[in-house]
Parts: structure tokens; C-alpha cells; sequence
């Protein structure tokens, strides 16, 4: 039903005004990389400090696991009550579309393209940029504040947490492990181990991480094949003597 509103927008909104629109586009490509790394409950203290009462319902309804259909039906009634037209009538449909990006779990660049192909192709572009900024690692951190490990995962967040306790071992680990590899490994690990890999690599390694995670979202299978590529690497590190436990310490004096 949004899709067919978008008539009643016609040629009445100028570029000056598809600007301001464009702000809720970013707006709303936030929501969608916080929904992404929190999962869709965590919106609910985004609710508490929304001022925009169209964006504060739509996301109730997401949250409140109303089916898609409803939410579009229940925004586009709104809108139309509304009485609304020209940019005020597109910004609505941009976060009506925004919403539904968040309910959806889309990827922040597709949800990017998605927003700004109702103000036109010229914005397209600058939205898909704006999907692919790295967030800042104070940022990451904050939004993950809290964040416990998945019964999946916590054999492996044990076996690293290990490794980063004795000598250079993580630091050891990752520098042979590409970003995209770490991400999906950690995707499902604590706050606190993703601190620990904040503490071993670049501040810029950790900022692309960063990205790769918002951008790509948990895939069960794809994080325990990730992790199993670095335990295994983590192992041939170990037996070839270069990380080394306080037990292989021992072992190596009694072999000696």
C-alpha cells in the first residue's frame, strides 16, 4: 500500500526539501544496523527516547511482533489520516519503508537503496555510502554493552579467552585471520570477548570488523565454520611452539 502512496507525492517536492527527507533516511539506516547487532527487543530503549511518534509506533508494532502486512496497512492508514503532502507526505513514506527494513532484518545497504530510490536515483549513491560507514569502536562497545554469548558459541569463547591470557596467543591468532573471518566468528561471543579482540588488533582492523558485523548479521553455520578456521589455525600455533600454555612450558622442560 506505500508503494502505490507514492502517486500522490507527484512533482510538488523539490531537491531542498528530498534533503531534508534524506536525513531520515540515515535516521532510519541506523535503526536498522542497531536492530541488526541487537536483535529487534533492543529497539525498545530506542523507543523510550523517540520524539517521532510515527517512528516510535512503527517500531511498537515491530517489536510487539505484529505481521508485516499489519504494519504496512496500520502506517499507510496513518499517513493518509494524516492529511499529509508533498515533503512531509515522502519523509512519512521513507520511514514507513524504513520501518518495514527493520521488521524485515535487511541489510543496512539494501535498506539504504530501498529509502532513497523513493527520493530518486541521485540519492541512491549517498545512501549506500552512508550504509557502509564504520561505526566507531566507542560506539560498537556501546551498542553491545551487556551482550552474553550464545550457547553456540561458548566453547570457542572459552578456548580464545585462553589464548588471550597467555602471552601475545590472540594477538597471535587474528593477525593471520582476515576481517571477515573474525567478524562472523565473534558475531555470537559476549561484550567481553569482543573486547578482548578490540585489545589485539588496529583501531582501524577493529573499525572494519565493526562493519562486517552490522553488515552481514548472525549465520549460525557461517560463525561456527569461522570459528572452526581459527581454533584450527589457533592449534597449528600451538604445535609448532609458537603460543605456548603454562603446561607446554612443563612439557617442554621434561622433554628437554
Amino acid at each position: 500500500m506505500l508503494k502505490m502512496m507514492m502517486h500522490l507525492v507527484g512533482n510538488q517536492t523539490l531537491d531542498a526539501d528530498k534533503e531534508d527527507c534524506f536525513k531520515s533516511v540515515r535516521r532510519m539506516i541506523d535503526l536498522v544496523k542497531f536492530a541488526r547487532m541487537n536483535g529487534i527487543l533492543s529497539l525498545e530503549a530506542e523507543i523510550d527516547e523517540e520524539e517521532d511518534i510515527f517512528i516510535k509506533t512503527g517500531l511498537e508494532l515491530v517489536i510487539d511482533g505484529v505481521d508485516p502486512e499489519t504494519v504496512d496497512n496500520i502506517l499507510s492508514n496513518m499517513i493518509l489520516a494524516g492529511g499529509y503532502s508533498g515533503t512531509e507526505l515522502l519523509r512519512k513514506i521513507v520511514l514507513a519503508q524504513g520501518i518495514t527494513c527493520v521488521q524485515m532484518g535487511d541489510n543496512p545497504g539494501i535498506s539504504a537503496l530501498r529509502m532513497a530510490a523513493l527520493l530518486g536515483e541521485q540519492y541512491m549513491q549517498r545512501a549506500s555510502e552512508a550504509a557502509k560507514l564504520s561505526m566507531s569502536a566507542d560506539e560498537y562497545m556501546a551498542a553491545l554493552k551487556g551482550r552474553e554469548t550464545i550457547p553456540e558459541c561458548k566453547a570457542f569463547e572459552e578456548q580464545l579467552t585462553r589464548f588471550y591470557f597467555y602471552a601475545v596467543g590472540l594477538y597471535r591468532i587474528l593477525k593471520e585471520m582476515d576481517t571477515f573471518t573474525i567478524a562472523h566468528a565473534i558475531q555470537g561471543c559476549s561484550t567481553e570477548l569482543i573486547w578482548k579482540v578490540r585489545c589485539v588488533v588496529s583501531k582501524n582492523t577493529f573499525a572494519e570488523i565493526c562493519n562486517q558485523i552490522v553488515s552481514t548479521g548472525l549465520h549460525i553455520e557461517t560463525t561456527l565454520y569461522a570459528q572452526g578456521v581459527i581454533m584450527a589455525k589457533a592449534q597449528a600455533l600451538r604445535d609448532s611452539g609458537q603460543i605456548l600454555f603454562p603446561e607446554d612450558y612443563f612439557i617442554r622442560d621434561v622433554l628437554a
